[in-house]
């Protein structure tokens, strides 16, 4: 493979739970023993535990493309999506550290995501900016978009009243 063939692509996708939330046998026993009702005070305890897994943990996505000579690590977890509790002032990003990155290679970056908590730090940000798009793949105020929907009306409506989309000439003779 030459320096400037195409890139060869590894992803990369997990979840990173903080140690003090993993769920022990005590606490799952205390929401089984609880049984039906009002939760005692070790249920709860646990019930909170569990609410506390969703908004603390990590779960991370990261590609890396390289070949010969150069490699890039795009990455992110569910908290850099975020629009408005987001760590970067400028709101939902991705990161990016690559072979120009001082005292960085693609196998320590590529073990430092894998392994742990990673926190990467270094990395650029790139503002992420979400596109709506209709499930056919085109911007939902496009001229296609506007044909789609005028078909679908009349394939929705149905052969027993088509005399509405005829116009009042056609309606007197039909």
């Amino acid at each position: 493979m030459s320096g400037s063939a195409p890139y060869h692509h590894t992803p990369h996708h997990r979840q990173f739970v903080p140690e003090h939330l993993h769920l022990s046998d005590t606490d799952l026993s205390a929401l089984a023993l609880n049984g039906v009702g009002p939760m005692g005070p070790a249920a709860k305890k646990t019930a909170n535990k569990v609410g506390a897994i969703f908004s603390e943990r990590r779960m991370l996505s990261g590609h890396m493309f390289q070949n010969l000579n150069q490699w890039h690590f795009f990455y992110f977890d569910n908290h850099d999506q975020d629009r408005y509790s987001n760590h970067w002032a400028a709101g939902p990003h991705i990161h990016l550290i690559n072979h120009l990155s001082p005292g960085r290679s693609a196998q320590s970056v590529w073990t430092e995501f894998c392994d742990g908590n990673p926190l990467m730090k270094g990395a650029l940000h790139i503002r992420f900016v979400r596109i709506e798009r209709s499930a056919w793949g085109g911007p939902e105020n496009s001229q296609a978009a506007k044909r789609f929907s005028t078909w679908r009306k009349r394939r929705l409506i149905g052969s027993r009243h088509r005399h509405l989309f005829l116009s009042p000439a056609a309606r007197l003779a039909g």
